[in-house]
């Protein structure tokens, strides 16, 4: 009878060591896939950052038009059709004639209509 109650003791303790790992292998793979998607969302904030930082560049220079602009981005970033759009991007640039100043508002979505980068900023154009 006591050779049965060891079995039976070593099988429950086999059976709660695997549970363990099971779990502890299902929180792994959850932080995993959650560490790929912040590094994907701040690598693609990041590379937004240059290129909006390029077209302010283009701003200041006087070589980016005035006015409203809709530009759409696929996901690697490259300008696309609306269809194919993963990122969009509103440009409202406003010069102002007795100044040399434009103010230039950028809001930067997702496909999901998330902000990912907005802000108003002015830029003295080079003359």
């Amino acid at each position: 009878m006591k050779k049965v109650n060891k079995i039976n003791a070593v099988l429950v303790e086999l059976i709660l060591v695997i549970l363990f790992f099971a779990i502890s292998s299902i929180i792994t793979i959850q932080l995993f896939a959650k560490s790929y998607s912040i590094t994907s969302e701040s690598s693609a904030k990041t590379k937004l950052t240059m290129v909006v930082e390029s077209q302010m560049n283009e701003y200041r220079n006087k070589t980016a038009p005035e006015g409203n602009r809709v530009l759409y981005y696929d996901d690697k970033l490259n300008i696309c059709d609306k269809q194919d759009a993963t990122y969009t991007e509103e440009i409202t640039a406003v010069n102002d004639d007795k100044l040399p100043i434009v103010n230039v508002k950028v809001k930067v979505v997702d496909a999901g209509n998330n902000d990912i980068l907005s802000f108003d900023t002015s830029y003295e154009r080079q003359v």
